[in-house]
Order: structure tokens, then sequence, then C-alpha cells
């Protein structure tokens, strides 16, 4: 990495802050008053977003006006819900107008009935309508004078404003540097910039600013000097990006990806948004970076057993660090899995089964045929594979065959109050990953809420980092590592790509296949709480697909360095501890004072930022974590 792209990264990162900030003001501030919304017995629902003076990001205003001659009651329920009742919010009394406030992250069905609650109640008029954030809307009820059927008539009182400038704004902003970075670099590349800065006597500072040492020296002294010997294989600087790509998106997600839950934040149970990628791709990234420590460690002369003592050291290391972030300081309450103890644990499994097959020199393939020598990443480690193909099997069997007592066998939803008959799948959430948590962890050392909670109503803890979905993430990691043996054993970049596009094409149909290319329905649907089998083999099709393109780009045509991520991938254990223990302080995280997609975008851009700032730094200084 040279003087020059570190100097262009610290540029945009100084230009990102400045830019979070003034987009923030920009765009930031209150935008409507509130009046009390129509509410049940219960409180407010998730539909409806109360607040005493500022209204904040995605809400709508609808008010409904009963111009009938009796009471009306309205229930409501948001698409995202699948297959859920619709929940009776309260009545509008005769020629009554009241406010509704909805969440406009997904569509919102709404009805209108007279008498009281459901089911005894008469359906006047239903909707199923996205509102727009900001938006004020009226929802006529009226009666038809000549015949006895009702006339319901939506209208939108105003012009809400588009609530994705904040994210318009930001790709602009970042599409803006990268433009002028390339521009500086060419400019300083040319020889006609040279001339002009010599001509001011500024060459010197110029260059010695760039890395140019002060004394020239010969194309065969600078190569003895910058490039590894022909012994060491050249680290590849695109897994580097990636790495540090995925853990970009995972703090950025983390910190609180600007308010935009319906496609930055994790998803409510089946379907697949940008916060569930990254997790499944670090643990494929892992995978990937096996085979390639393995090498490295034999070609050294360090014998298995030596390996073996290392592989248990990080195993340990990675799941104490995840306990002392994720496990609190009650022990009545705490918590076992998490994200570095499922990382911790899919290392030991796939490395330890690795390592008593590994092979490392080219003479221990039986290559007596040249078709069999190109599948010698798979037929040499079968053994690899029925081992890990087991893990597979026990997910599959214990999801649809262990029972779990008050629930359907092989349930896979999410359970509560507003699915199934009478509330009978009420304490179902999860199916068998829950009940197997429940059975060794007990409720009270996993993890105490849940993203199907906030609109299925649950009140059944679940943990997405549980232990079932360690069979799957231990499968998923082997997929790297089947990508890392692809970099061993084939030494031509078009094999490589190749063999990385096969595999992410036989992953996604495969994966396809069993969600049936949809997001609820199939044999087993795309899940990340529960880490299902369709989930590992649609990401890790993405990984195959991204990997190859990284490659392409940054190691083969060196058409990009990977900056800014490669800083962040070369220090992804500090650069992850430390996130997830200072995030929630200054200058990481503050108060919001308006609370808008705008505010809190630029405020989880800047957070995000800061990391990339740190990690930049300290591979400045030479400064790598490692476990």
């Amino acid at each position: 990495m040279t003087d020059e792209n570190m100097t262009s990264s610290n540029a945009k990162s100084i230009v990102l802050l400045l830019s979070s900030i003034l987009f923030s003001t920009l765009l930031g501030g209150p935008s409507h008053a509130v009046s009390s919304p129509v509410t049940n017995e219960e409180g407010v629902y998730q539909f409806l977003v109360t607040h005493e003076n500022v209204i904040s990001h995605d809400t709508a205003f609808i008010y409904v006006s009963n111009g009938l001659e009796e009471k009306i009651s309205i229930s409501i329920q948001t698409t995202e819900c699948y297959k859920c009742k619709l929940i009776f919010l309260g009545s509008v009394n005769v020629r009554e107008l009241v406010e509704v406030q909805a969440d406009t992250s997904w569509p919102i069905t709404m009805e209108i009935s007279l008498k009281d609650e459901p089911p005894n109640n008469a359906t006047v008029c239903s909707l199923t309508h996205h509102f727009k954030q900001n938006g004020n809307y009226t929802w006529y009820i009226n009666s038809k004078k000549s015949t006895d059927t009702f006339d319901c008539k939506l209208v939108t009182m105003n012009n809400p404003p588009d609530a994705f400038i904040p994210i318009y704004v930001t790709l602009g902003i970042f599409a803006g540097m990268a433009l002028f970075c390339i521009l500086v670099k060419q400019l300083l590349k040319s020889t006609a910039t040279h001339r002009f800065l010599n001509y001011f006597g500024m060459e010197r500072v110029v260059s010695s600013d760039l890395g140019t040492p002060a004394n020239p020296v010969s194309e065969a002294d600078s190569n003895s000097i910058q490039r590894p010997s022909r012994d060491k294989p050249k680290r590849l600087k695109s897994l580097d990006a990636f790495r540090g790509f995925s853990l970009v998106i995972m703090i950025f997600v983390n910190y609180g990806n600007g308010g935009y839950k319906a496609f930055f934040g994790h998803s409510t149970w089946n379907g697949l948004t940008v916060a569930d990628l990254v997790f499944p791709w670090f643990i494929w990234i892992m995978g990937v970076s096996i085979t390639m420590s393995f090498y490295a460690l034999l070609r050294h002369g360090v014998s298995r057993r030596e390996m073996m003592y290392k592989i248990v050291r990080r195993s340990i290391i990675l799941f104490g660090l995840g306990i002392i972030i994720d496990g609190g300081i009650d022990f009545s309450t705490f918590r076992v899995p998490g994200v570095l103890q499922r990382i911790a644990i899919s290392y030991l499994v796939v490395a330890t089964v690795h390592l008593f097959s590994v092979k490392h020199k080219v003479e221990e393939y039986r290559i007596t045929r040249a078709v069999y020598r190109e599948l010698r990443d798979l037929l040499d480690y079968w053994h690899e594979w029925i081992i890990m193909l087991s893990f597979l099997a026990l997910h599959v069997c214990l999801t649809f065959l262990l029972p779990v007592p008050g629930c359907p066998t092989g349930y896979l939803g999410p359970g509560g109050p507003l699915v199934g008959e009478n509330g009978s799948l009420e304490n179902c959430t999860g199916g068998a990953a829950n009940y197997i948590d429940k059975v060794i962890l007990t409720y009270n050392h996993i993890y105490p809420r849940g993203t199907p909670r906030r609109i299925y109503k649950t009140t059944v803890p679940h943990d997405p980092e549980g232990i079932l979905g360690t069979l799957t993430s231990i499968f998923m990691t082997f997929l790297g590592l089947q990508a890392g043996k692809i970099f061993h054993l084939f030494s031509f970049a078009r094999d490589r790509i190749i063999r990385f596009l096969i595999w992410c094409v036989l992953t996604g149909v495969i994966a396809g296949g069993l969600c049936g290319f949809s997001k609820e329905e199939g044999i087993i649907p795309v899940n990340k709480n529960l880490w299902s089998v369709s989930f590992i083999l649609t990401t890790a099709s993405m990984a195959f697909f991204l990997l190859a393109i990284f490659y392409y780009l940054i190691d083969v045509h060196h058409l990009w360095t990977g900056v800014p991520f490669y800083f962040v991938g070369m220090n992804s254990i500090a650069v992850y501890c430390g996130s997830e223990v200072l995030g929630d302080y200054f200058p990481f995280c503050w108060k919001p004072v308006y609370n808008t997609h705008a505010e809190l975008l630029a405020m989880n851009v800047i957070g995000t930022g800061l990391w990339v700032v740190i990690s930049y730094y300290m591979y400045t200084i030479n400064f790598f974590v490692k476990v």
C-alpha cells in the first residue's frame, strides 16, 4: 500500500465527517406537531408513534373522518406481519375526526367496521397502502344516499418529501469524494503536474509526502525493498478489502442504520436485508482465511500439533472476548451466545477438521487424470464433505423432527398472539431452535429480546446466535474454506473466478429451490433468526460473487486498491471490539436533537467513518491486533 493511497483515504474520511454534518444541518429539523393518537386499552401499538412536540422519522398521519350515523371501529396491521390478525385500535364516534399515526416502513392494512371489536363486527371498508413519511392523509367514511353501501375515500392532503433524500445525498457525497481522489491521483502522476510543482520549488515537498525516498534507487533495489520474496506468496488484498467492507456495513447497522429499518435493519422474521448479510459474510471470509493461514504455517515448518494448539487458543480468546462484550455483569442473566462466540465455535470445528486433511504440496494430491485434476479441491477432501454435510443434516433433522411441547413439529415461524388459531402459536417462536436454547441455556442466558417482538408482539425471547444455528454457521465457514482451496490449488485468475461464479450459481439455485424463490413460502424460507439452510446458501452465493468481483478489480487488474475497506479488514478484531465497546459514547454516538433520518444517518455515518480513520491510523503505525 503506497503512502499516496493512504493520504487519499485520510482525505476521504475528513471530507466524510464534514459532509455528514452539513447534510444533517440542511435536512434535519422538526416537521409536524402532533395531537393525541388513537390507542387501545393496552397502549400505543408499534405502528403508532407518540411525541410531545416533534415527530421523528417513518411516521404518517391518517385522519379518519366518520360521516356515518353510528360509531365505527378501526383495526390495523402492517403487511410485514405475515398472516397476522388485525389489531383493534379504537373507536370513532359519530361525526368525529381522529388522528392515527402509522409507521411508514412497510405498507399498512386498515379496516373500518361497525359495532365494536372483531370478530363480532361488520366490515365497512378496508385498504392496504404504503404511506409516505410525514404525509397527511384523510380517510372519509360516508354512506351513499341512494344505496346501502359505503363510500370510503383516501385523500392525500400534502406532498410528503422523499424519505430517501438523505441516502441520495450521502451516496452523492461518497461518489464526489471518490471522483475527487481519482482526479487528484491522476494529476499527481502526470508529468505536467510535476513540472508545475517543480517550477514553484515544491517538487521535494510533494515527493516526500508521497513517500518517494530522498536518494533515488535503481529499479532492482526498489523491487528488493518493496516486494516480497518469491517464496512468500503475495497477500490477497481483495480478501482484506471484502472483510473490511463487511465490517463497515456491520458497524453502520449496529450503530442504528440511519433509522431505515425496512432494508438496513434486520429482517423481522423471514426475508433478507442488508443487515442480514454481513455476519454470514464475515464467517465465510474466516473460512477462506483458514486455508491461507494453514498453508503459511506448513510452509514455515510448523507441526500439526502446534497448529492445533493455535486453533484452540484462538477459539478460546474469541469466545472469551464475546462473553466480555455480550455477557454483562449480572450472572443471573448472563448471555452465553453471541457473535464472537459463534465465530469461535465455527472456527474451532472447521479448522480442526481441515487440520487432519490439509495437503501442502501438490505431490500429495492424486492427479492422475486431467478431469480429476480439475476437481481435486472436492474429491481429495471428500471426507471433509461427509462431516460437514452431517452437521447440515443434523440441523435439518432437529428443526423438522424434534418435538416441541405445545407447538407443531417443524414449526419455523415467529409465533406470538397474532398468528395461529386462538393464540395457539403464542409461545412457539423459532420452533426447535428456541426450544433447544430454552432447555440447555434457559431464557435467562440468551438474548432477552428479538426482531419479531415489535411486529408480532412476541413475549418469548429468541437468540439469533443460538445453539442450533451454529450447525449451519459451521457449514457456512466450510464453504469459505472451499473458496480458500480454490486460491491454493488453481494459479490462474481466470480459473479461480470461473469457479467462484460456479459456486455462486450452484448455492444460489439450491437456496432458491428451498425457499421457493419467495420470502414467505417454500420448504425452508430464508431466515437469519434461525440461520436456516436457505439463508446460509443465499449469503454464501453472494459472498462467492463479491469475492470474484473484489479479486478481479483489486488483485488481478489493479483497478482499485481496496481503500478504505482494506485498512478495516487488516484490523478487523480491534475495530469490531472497539466499535462494540465504544459505540454508545461520543463522538461515535450522541442523543439526537431532531430524530430525523438525516440526523440519524449523519450520526451513524460519522460513527462508522471514525472507525475507518482509526483503522487507517493503526495501519500507518503498523499496529495490528491478532488472536
